[in-house]
């Protein structure tokens, strides 16, 4: 998708976000806009390159993340692939705080070639936050599986947790590609890089990334007369001698 292609199908869905200020609902997941994000990126041109947005949402024992956007793109400039990173940051409405980036766009190649300008450099004159990846191919896929694993208990049953990463049900190239990845015959810890693994590249520099969540994310209380708002008054009644659900009774004035 060009970025004016991109930018229409923008336009038609804004109204549908505008409704959603503080929060964007992806398949069964709710995420607060305060959370934490950051993007991956594995640039391409006349291969295809992508895009993962991701969102840290703090959890015990360990941090867990949700991809919440992607876009692939091929036979781009990267002037263009600027702009569609910017549109695409509109839509899902979020303000990445870094992008875990390719590290092969900083080998200098001579694009300005006064200075040598790496494509690294180039996006980071056109406003994207980046940052350099780790490039531990091996090291990088035991972490993404580790965090796409299933949880399951002491007899291999699974017990019904999230994995670490998730991913968005509108996310259609990552969720077909990355099931399809498969190990390299020379090294079987690693990936073929014969097949289609530029979304699984995007994702594993993310992971490989290891970010924290800089804030708490504080649930909104449940609406009044629900389960949920009962139960707080119950777990508040006996210190505050309340009578349980009195704010749901009218006043017979």
């Amino acid at each position: 998708m060009t970025p004016t292609e991109m930018a229409a199908r923008i336009a038609e869905l804004e109204a549908q976000l505008a409704s959603v200020p503080k929060a964007v609902s992806r398949g069964p997941v709710m995420l607060s806009r305060d959370l934490e994000c950051f993007a991956s990126m594995d640039w391409g041109r006349l291969k295809p390159g992508c895009f993962a947005w991701w969102m840290a949402i703090p959890a015990e024992p360990e941090t867990r993340y949700h991809i919440v956007g992607e876009w692939k793109f091929q036979g781009l400039d990267d002037e263009d692939i600027a702009d569609g990173y910017h549109e695409m940051c509109k839509f899902l409405s979020l303000k990445p705080k870094y992008i875990a980036g390719d590290p092969s766009m900083w080998i200098a190649d001579g694009r300005n070639r006064a200075r040598g300008q790496s494509r690294g450099e180039t996006f980071q004159k056109c406003r994207m936050p980046m940052k350099k990846a780790l490039n531990d191919r091996v090291s990088g896929w035991a972490r993404l599986a580790r965090m796409l694993r299933v949880p399951v208990d002491a007899t291999g049953a699974p017990t019904g947790a999230l994995p670490i990463l998730t991913i968005d049900q509108s996310c259609a190239y990552l969720i077909r590609s990355l099931p399809a990845l498969r190990s390299d015959r020379t090294n079987a810890e690693d990936v073929d890089t014969n097949g289609d693994d530029h979304g699984g590249d995007a994702v594993r520099y993310g992971a490989a990334s290891r970010p924290m969540p800089a804030n708490k994310w504080i649930a909104p209380p449940p609406p009044k007369g629900t389960m949920g708002d009962l139960m707080n008054q119950l777990r508040g009644a006996g210190a505050r001698q309340a009578v349980l659900g009195a704010d749901n009774v009218r006043s017979a004035a």
